[in-house]
C-alpha cells in the first residue's frame, strides 16, 4: 500500500478487509488479472474492473460468465483520443478521483 499505514487510509473513510470480503464486494478493481481463485470468490452478478488478457485468460472468462459477472477488460479499452490501447493506469486514477 504506498509506504501508508492503515490508519492512514481508514481515516480518510476506508475500510480495510480481509480478501474474501474484498472480493465478495459488489464492485471489485483489480490491477492485475484475477486468478481463478479470486474469480471464484466474487459474488454472482458483480462488477469487475481489471486487466484480463481475455485471449490468454478463456478460463478466467468463463468462469466470470458463470457467475454472471459485468467484467471490464481494461486492457482492451481503447483510448479515446487515439488508437492506442486505454494506459491501464488511467482507470485507477479516475477511481481515486485523480484530475
Amino acid at each position: 500500500m504506498a509506504n501508508f499505514f492503515y490508519l492512514d487510509y481508514e481515516k480518510h473513510g476506508v475500510k480495510i478487509v480481509d480478501r474474501e470480503s474484498a472480493f465478495n464486494s459488489d464492485i471489485v478493481f483489480k490491477l492485475k488479472p484475477p486468478t481463478l481463485e479470486e474469480a471464484k470468490l466474487l459474488k454472482e452478478n458483480a462488477i469487475l474492473f481489471s486487466v484480463m488478457y481475455p485471449e490468454d485468460n478463456t478460463d478466467l472468462l468463463k468462469s466470470l460468465a458463470d457467475k454472471k459477472v459485468t467484467a471490464f477488460a481494461m486492457d482492451c479499452i481503447p483510448n479515446s483520443t487515439t488508437t492506442k490501447q486505454f494506459h491501464v493506469n488511467s482507470f485507477i486514477e479516475a477511481a481515486a478521483g485523480y484530475k
